[in-house]
């Protein structure tokens, strides 16, 4: 076989790995949430741990919210900041748009939380926290 028809074949194949992968279209990062009516979080010690992650931040970040929070309304806070706004899910989503996190740098600000909140008070603190480039991590608590 020739190398180009060897480039040819992995790049196909490469990008059609990517589009299964990310349905979205190259929506940005997705992060599941942990949860469970078992009462433990994946990713998360029995005694007061915290599950986090890492996600890139391309045109925004994809929460996607464990069964108890679906439907959950979504109270944003940014930490330096003496106000706070409300954002809806979408069923089992939150998409945190980019434009948030483009003002929060631009701003020089580092810090956000949503806390999702369900009619039935299930609830969960989640905190994310802006790092260099266009990485943007997510703490569970």
């Amino acid at each position: 076989m020739s190398r180009k028809l060897v480039v040819t074949l992995f790049a196909i194949l490469f990008a059609v790995v990517t589009a299964w992968a990310d349905p979205g279209g190259g929506e940005g990062g997705c992060v599941n949430l942990p949860g469970g009516r078992s009462g433990g979080r994946p990713g998360m010690s029995s005694a007061g741990g915290s599950f986090e992650a890492r996600v890139a931040e391309v045109n925004g970040v994809r929460l996607m919210l464990p069964n108890e929070l679906q439907g959950a309304a979504a109270l944003v806070r940014i930490v330096d900041l003496p106000f706070a706004f409300w954002m809806s899910t979408d069923k089992d989503r939150l998409q945190v748009p980019a434009q948030l996190f483009s003002i929060l740098r631009s701003l020089g600000l580092a810090v956000f939380t949503i806390d999702l909140v369900t009619h039935g008070g299930e609830h969960m603190h989640v905190q994310m926290r802006l790092e260099a480039g266009s990485q943007v991590q997510v703490l569970v608590r």
